[in-house]
């Protein structure tokens, strides 16, 4: 896949998600699709081994953006991902949460495509 503007930011906001975030991070490496996606993480100052894990999956792909600094709470955080997202869509995915299928993505935007399956439009 030739490098392109991403088409969906996928924004993980944590602060020590040491036992859930590889999860997340696995579900959206996962996925099956035929789009570019960017990965944006936001650590806010983890004090186990969370910024250990992410680091370890953005050497494995090129998808993982890491924002490595102190916040404000979980809000500033988020905002802060989405002032650095360049994708046409945004998705806020939780560092204790995961994406259920490796298609998940592609189904969504499937049903967002006008004409596509379950979109009336």
């Amino acid at each position: 896949m030739k490098h392109l503007d991403p088409f969906i930011s996928i924004i993980t906001v944590s602060l020590n998600a040491e036992a859930t975030i590889e999860d997340t991070l696995v579900s959206v490496s996962l996925q099956q699709r035929s789009f570019d996606i960017e990965h944006i993480c936001v650590d806010g100052g983890s004090t186990d081994r969370t910024r250990d894990v992410v680091d370890a999956w953005a050497l494995r792909t090129g998808h993982i953006k890491r924002i490595y600094e102190r916040d404000h709470g979980i809000f500033d955080a988020m905002n802060k991902g989405l002032r650095a997202a360049k994708g046409e869509y945004v998705l806020f995915l939780n560092a204790d949460d995961f994406l259920v299928a490796p298609d998940t993505l592609t189904k969504a935007m499937d049903a967002a495509r006008p004409g596509g399956e379950g979109n009336p439009i």
